[in-house]
C-alpha cells in the first residue's frame, strides 16, 4: 500500500492524522500516520490489514469504536499467521493475548511480579535470552489455561520507582527555578 493510498483512506474516513493516531493508540500528534503517508516508514502487512479493515468497517457504516476493534482483529489475524520469532512469541499468539496480558499471565503463573515490558519484549523477539521460569510459565499457561484477568484499576500503570523519579524531578525543577529567580530578585 502506498502513502497516497493511506492518505486517501484517512481522508475518506474524514479523520485528521491525530484523530486516526488516537484511534490506533499511536502518537498523539499523528506523526506516525504522516510518516506512513510520506513513506518514511515501511507499512507492514499487519498495518496494511489494519488500515484496509478500518476502511471497510467505516464504509459499512459502523461506529468508529467498532471500526477500530475490527481493524485490530484484522491486524492480529495477520500477525498470528506469520511465523513466531521465539517460543514465547509463539505461545502468546496461540493464547491469543496481547503482550501486556501475557506479562500479567507470566507473573501469575510464576507467582511473582510480571516482568518489565522492556524485558518481555526483548525475550519475545529474541534479543535477550529468556529465563527458564518464563518458558515454564508459558508452557503452564498453554496446558492449564489463563488466569483470570485483573480488574483494570488493579493493573499498575507505572512502577513505584518511576513515580519516585518523577517526584524527584519535579522537586529538583522547583528548587532550580527558585534558585534561578533568587539572584534576579536581589539584583533588582
Amino acid at each position: 500500500m502506498t502513502g497516497d493510498e493511506d492518505r486517501a483512506i484517512r481522508e475518506a474516513l474524514g479523520l485528521s492524522r491525530p484523530h486516526l493516531a488516537a484511534l490506533f493508540g499511536g502518537s498523539r500528534d499523528g506523526s506516525l500516520i504522516k510518516k506512513r503517508e510520506t513513506e518514511e516508514v515501511v507499512i507492514t502487512a499487519a498495518a496494511e490489514a489494519e488500515i484496509i479493515a478500518l476502511k471497510a468497517a467505516y464504509d459499512g457504516g459502523r461506529p468508529p469504536d467498532d471500526c477500530v476493534a475490527e481493524a485490530a482483529r484484522a491486524k492480529f489475524s495477520v500477525l498470528a499467521s506469520q511465523p513466531a520469532a521465539t517460543p514465547l512469541h509463539a505461545a502468546r499468539l496461540r493464547l491469543g493475548i496481547t503482550q501486556d496480558e501475557m506479562r500479567y499471565q507470566l507473573g501469575a503463573a510464576g507467582e511473582c511480579e510480571p516482568p518489565a515490558r522492556s524485558s518481555y519484549q526483548a525475550w519475545e523477539c529474541g534479543r535477550r535470552a529468556m529465563p527458564e521460569w518464563v518458558l515454564d510459565a508459558a508452557d503452564d499457561l498453554e496446558k492449564n489455561g489463563l488466569f483470570e484477568a485483573p480488574p483494570a484499576e488493579a493493573v499498575p500503570t507505572a512502577s513505584s520507582w518511576h513515580d519516585l523519579a518523577v517526584i524527584v524531578a519535579i522537586v529538583c525543577a522547583i528548587i532550580g527555578l527558585a534558585w534561578l529567580t533568587r539572584p534576579a530578585a536581589n539584583a533588582a
